[in-house]
């Protein structure tokens, strides 16, 4: 299984990277990944266990640096 993260292509060069987290419900402790090529508007996380809900919330980073707030989690159950 896979979960494809998907956004709106960003057209600001200042983006460099978008910051991914997820965690299983219910949890705190989050996993996460960096996606260095955040413009084409989208990131796909291999293998996530099957059958559990998880929630996922990303923020961009940006050169020069400036404040960027997380998204909300965001809930969704993988299937196999």
């Amino acid at each position: 299984p896979i979960v494809i993260c998907s956004w709106t292509p960003i057209t600001d060069m200042r983006v460099i990277a978008m910051i991914i987290e997820y965690r299983p419900v219910g949890t705190f402790d989050a996993t996460r990944v960096r996606d260095d090529s955040p413009l084409d508007g989208r990131y796909v996380i291999d293998q996530p266990a099957t059958g559990t809900e998880y929630e996922y919330r990303a923020q961009l980073r940006t050169e020069p640096p400036r404040p960027v707030f997380w998204t909300a989690w965001v809930r969704l159950t993988v299937a196999d």
